[in-house]
């Protein structure tokens, strides 16, 4: 082992040696109680920043989305293809831009359903 190595592994010993009966006196301070809330608010931080983090998770403004017309996924009113009708391993079915989503004079899926012709 080289000097080199030799001294980042002291400096973080020292801090350790340090930093843990400060740590052990604050844990021994806050009692039980501060225990259960401090692990409970870590917990509930952590679990947010997963789910932040998740790739299902996107700050797209829903309301901005139309349905595909060959495939009913959910899209950006602005994307020229459907990101799930060409997939690798897939033959690509969607070449042509999608149509713009509906304006607000057509009925669309608001309307009233009615029965298919018999």
């Amino acid at each position: 082992m080289s000097s080199r190595s030799l001294g980042p592994t002291l400096i973080a010993i020292g801090v350790g040696i340090i930093a843990v009966p400060f740590l052990v006196m604050f844990f021994l301070a806050i009692g039980p109680l501060g225990w259960v809330l401090l692990g409970g608010a870590v917990i509930v931080l952590g679990t947010v920043v997963s789910l932040r983090e998740s790739p299902g998770y996107d700050d797209v403004d829903r309301s901005s989305r139309i349905n595909c017309d060959d495939c009913g996924a959910r899209i950006d009113t602005n994307a020229d293809t459907c990101e799930y009708c060409v997939l690798p391993g897939k033959p690509e079915r969607r070449q042509t831009p999608l149509l713009s989503p509906p304006d607000s004079t057509t009925k669309g899926l608001s309307g009233p359903l009615e029965s298919p012709p018999v």
